[in-house]
């Protein structure tokens, strides 16, 4: 193999990785926009708004280095997962605040994982500092979550 041949292999398994924290991303970015429309407290839903937001964010600075790894990112759109995510979601929704949160929370958890799973492949520190600063914003995210689960629960 070439060194060019290497090059492109890398970018492809670095590509793949990526693609799959911008789908985890945009999966998680349509559950809480469909968890705000549900439910019903004003700062639960302003939570889950901001958050949404945060993913898209994650998503789209992700996508432009796969652009610039010369892949192609996945549509803005969810997977299999992203609708068994959302049912998940929707169903715990119905139980409450508390178990809304605790959905939400699985969410959040996976999503950490990912990103700390994302970090242990070998890729250019560009891409990895985009990692840790979105990862920073997932263990943000977790934390409002889980204090805001405890607070229900009282």
């Amino acid at each position: 193999m070439n060194q060019k041949t290497i090059e492109s292999f890398d970018n492809v398994s670095i590509t793949k990785v990526i693609n799959d924290l911008i789908q985890s991303d945009i999966d998680i970015y349509h559950a809480y926009h469909h968890a705000a429309k549900e439910v019903k407290d004003k700062e639960i839903k302003s939570l889950f708004l901001n958050f949404a937001a945060e993913h898209e964010m994650h998503a789209n600075s992700l996508s432009k280095a796969v652009l610039e790894l010369g892949g192609h990112p996945p549509a803005f759109s969810r997977d299999f997962k992203g609708f068994v995510t959302s049912g998940y979601v929707a169903v715990k929704i119905t139980g409450g605040k508390h178990k809304a949160l605790k959905a939400i929370e699985t969410n959040e958890k996976i999503s950490n994982e990912y990103y700390i799973k994302a970090l242990t492949v070998y890729m250019p520190e560009k891409i990895k500092q985009i990692i840790r600063m979105n990862l920073t914003d997932e263990e943000s995210h977790l934390k409002h979550v889980r204090e805001l689960k405890h607070k229900c629960k009282k």
